[in-house]
């Protein structure tokens, strides 16, 4: 690494400090791109004392620094530099970026806490507002352990979240009441954390370093809470579609509800950003907000044929300037930023979910339904009345993984056990 940079002091006299000091900045040269950056040192001195520490010379006029303050000075420029080094010599890779987040961490290596900061500012960046909230209080509760614990929160190690610890924090939140599916939405983004940090060749943390997996001696899992079933029955999709709303704010959010769950389940995030450009008659093909980012490129679109309630719901709720890059509802408006945005969204989700909820109790319907049933709902007609195979359903709820569709199914119904036994000696 050593014939890759060159290390030395730069005086920037352009920038005064009071009482005629200036400060000293370190400059790194990367002689392969011949590209330099300069980075501050938090230290000033005055011009005699930059000459006669740093160029050992003095000038004509100059009063001659005491031997102590001159000692004092070249200690602290070989601190900075012996810290500048060290840094350098531990980088797998070169990189300015690598160099500078090291450099101004006291601890002179990346921790938890720079990891966090750094995913929140990039998933702000990709507009994934609600997902960097997740994040940002999964590092608040972090911190409100580590003070709890006494332990200091500016600097959070990698080797300090160890299984041990993770056990911890979990005690310390189930004993103040948080469910253990709430204590891993606590916990997952730090496993997203970690993964980051270890395959980052510059962070310097080792695999053997990862915490999480099975529960064993040398490992801590993740706790899940009991994973209920959200979706209605066939006989209860009647009852809810047929239930006559007692205002405005009731048939308004079940005729959303049903939308999304008419449309393949489509999340309220996706029905709120929906386009006209999206729509080609009764058909939408969209892209999930939640798989979309701003780097992305090849699109995974999901195709949905709207029956004839779904396409109603356009035409009653829908805008009227229905030009390409338009909304199709009236939710979102295209000067909205990333926050205003994820606040409408939040109240969107917050009003359907009231309203259906209070439409459902009224029909002796589940008090728990909320619009994330549509979706669940919708992948378990699909199978058990729509003949759909769970492949099929995959493709149509966006997902990856196939795993992710089967908690979404509720599992079969009586009847088509029933069919299922009856036909096993049936062999016509």
């Amino acid at each position: 690494m050593s014939k890759e940079y060159t290390l030395s002091f730069y005086f920037d006299s352009r920038r005064k400090k009071g009482k005629n000091t200036f400060p000293l900045k370190l400059r790194l040269y990367h002689p392969p791109s011949t590209k330099e950056k300069l980075f501050r040192t938090g230290y000033y001195f005055t011009e005699a004392e930059y000459n006669q520490a740093v160029k050992l010379q003095i000038n004509k006029g100059e009063k001659k620094a005491s031997k102590e303050r001159k000692g004092e000075i070249v200690e602290i420029l070989h601190v900075l530099k012996s810290k500048a080094n060290t840094i350098l010599k531990d980088l797998p890779e070169f990189s300015f970026e690598a160099f500078e987040r090291r450099y101004y961490n006291k601890s002179s290596k990346l921790d938890v806490c720079n990891y966090y900061e750094d995913y929140i500012k990039q998933l702000e960046t990709n507009k994934k507002v609600r997902t960097a909230e997740v994040y940002r209080l999964s590092l608040l509760r972090l911190k409100t352990y580590l003070e709890y614990k006494g332990k200091p929160t500016t600097e959070i190690s990698f080797e300090t979240v160890n299984p041990k610890f993770l056990e911890g924090f979990k005690n310390y939140y189930s004993d103040l009441g948080r469910t253990n599916a709430t204590i891993g939405i606590y916990l997952r983004p730090l496993r997203t954390i970690f993964n980051q940090a270890i395959n980052d060749p510059n962070s310097g943390v080792k695999k053997s370093l990862y915490p999480f997996g099975k529960k064993t001696a040398k490992k801590f899992q993740i706790p899940s809470g009991y994973k209920k079933k959200k979706a209605l029955t066939k006989e209860q999709l009647k009852i809810l579609f047929e239930a006559k709303p007692e205002n405005e704010y009731q048939k308004r959010a079940k005729a959303f509800w049903f939308f999304s769950y008419l449309a393949n389940g489509m999340n309220l995030k996706d029905i709120a950003l929906l386009t006209y450009g999206d729509l080609n008659g009764n058909e939408i093909s969209f892209e999930r907000a939640k798989t979309r980012t701003e780097q992305s490129t090849a699109k995974d679109e999901i195709k949905v044929v709207l029956p004839p309630f779904a396409m109603k719901v356009i035409k009653e709720y829908g805008i009227r300037k229905n030009k390409k890059e338009n909304y199709i509802f009236p939710i979102l408006s295209k000067t909205d930023t990333p926050l205003e945005q994820s606040n409408k969204i939040k109240n969107f989700n917050r009003f359907v979910g009231q309203h259906i909820k209070k439409l459902a109790i009224a029909n002796g319907l589940p008090s728990d339904i909320s619009s994330y049933w549509a979706r669940h709902s919708f992948a378990t007609f699909a199978i058990n009345h729509g003949g759909a195979s769970m492949e099929l359903v995959q493709e149509s709820l966006g997902h990856k993984n196939i795993k992710t569709t089967q908690n979404y199914f509720a599992g079969f119904t009586t009847d088509v056990k029933k069919k299922l036994s009856e036909s096993l000696l049936n062999f016509n």
